[in-house]
C-alpha cells in the first residue's frame, strides 16, 4: 500500500499539510498500516437535540410565550458547546504507519517515529461492574516530541487496538535499549519502579526476583503479587499496589518483566 504522505501520491500528500516542518518526511513512515478516527456522535446527537428546542423555545416565544425565550437563552449556548466538543473529537486522528505514526488534532498534526515517543500515561474512564465482571474503559495519552500529550479514549474509533497497536510498536524499538542496559546491570526505571539484576525496589518495598509470583491489574490497580501470597482473595494484600495512573509505560514495563523472567 502506497504512503499516503508521499509526494507521488498529491491527493494524500495535499492533505498533509500543516505537519510541523521538523516532523519525519514520507519516506521514514514507511507504508500505511491503520488510521484511526474520533467520532464525538453522542455530543453531536446532544447538540442538535438542544439547539432544536432553542429553536423551538424562540418560535413559542416569539408567539407570545416570554418565559420560552428564557429558556432557549439557556438551550443554544449547551448546543454550540456540545457542537464545538464533537468538533474537537472529530477533528483527532492517528494514522499508523510501519515506522512512526501522524497525530492530528485541533492543534494541528505532527508526525512522530516510534523512537521520539515520549511516556504513555492512562488512567480509568469508567468502571461498571456487571454480573460476569467489570467493564472498564481507559484514557491513554501518548506523550509527543516537544511534550504536547495526545488523548486517545473511548470516543475514538477502535480505541483500545489504537493504544495496543501503538505500544506494541514502541516495546518493539525500546525494549531491546532496556534489556540491553538491564544485561549491563543498570537500573531500569518506570516512574518508581526500579528493575536491577537481583530484584525490584518500589519505595520501601525491594522484592527479590525469586519472590515476585505476577503482576496483574486489578480494576485499575497495578499489583505485585509475592509468591506464596493468594492472588484469588480479593482482600488478600499485594506485597505492592499502585494505581495505574501512577505508571508510566505501564504496557512497556510489563513487557519488560515479562522478557527478564522469561530469561
Amino acid at each position: 500500500m502506497s504512503n499516503p504522505f508521499d509526494s507521488s501520491n498529491a491527493e494524500h500528500a495535499a492533505a498533509a499539510g500543516n505537519i510541523r516542518h521538523d516532523a519525519p518526511s514520507s519516506t521514514d513512515l514507511g507504508p500505511l498500516v491503520n488510521e484511526y478516527r474520533g467520532r464525538g456522535l453522542w455530543a453531536l446527537v446532544l447538540g442538535s437535540i438542544c439547539l432544536l428546542a432553542a429553536i423551538w423555545c424562540f418560535v413559542a416565544g416569539a408567539s407570545g410565550a416570554p418565559e420560552y425565550i428564557f429558556l432557549g437563552g439557556l438551550a443554544l449556548p449547551v448546543a454550540v458547546g456540545l457542537f464545538i466538543r464533537a468538533w474537537g473529537v472529530r477533528s483527532r486522528r492517528v494514522t499508523v504507519f510501519q515506522n512512526g505514526a501522524v497525530f492530528q488534532d485541533w492543534h494541528g498534526k505532527v508526525a512522530v517515529i516510534w523512537t521520539q515517543f515520549g511516556t504513555v500515561r492512562q488512567k480509568i474512564a469508567t468502571s461498571q461492574k456487571m454480573e460476569l465482571g467489570t467493564i472498564t474503559t481507559y484514557k491513554v495519552w501518548f506523550t509527543l516530541p516537544g511534550g504536547r500529550r495526545f488523548l486517545v479514549d473511548a470516543e475514538m474509533s477502535h480505541y483500545s487496538e489504537l493504544v495496543d497497536e501503538v505500544q506494541q510498536k514502541i516495546s518493539l524499538v525500546r525494549l531491546p535499549i532496556l534489556l540491553a542496559n538491564f544485561r549491563k546491570n543498570e537500573t531500569v526505571a518506570f516512574g518508581k519502579f526500579l528493575f536491577d539484576s537481583t530484584g525490584l525496589t518500589y519505595g520501601s518495598t525491594r522484592l527479590t526476583w525469586n519472590e515476585i509470583e505476577y503482576f496483574y491489574n486489578h480494576d485499575g490497580e497495578l499489583r505485585v503479587q509475592r509468591k506464596g501470597d493468594k492472588r484469588v482473595n480479593p482482600l488478600q494484600k499485594a506485597a505492592i499496589a499502585v494505581n495505574i495512573s501512577g505508571v508510566p509505560d505501564l504496557a512497556l514495563m510489563l513487557d519488560f518483566v515479562d522478557r527478564i523472567r522469561s530469561g
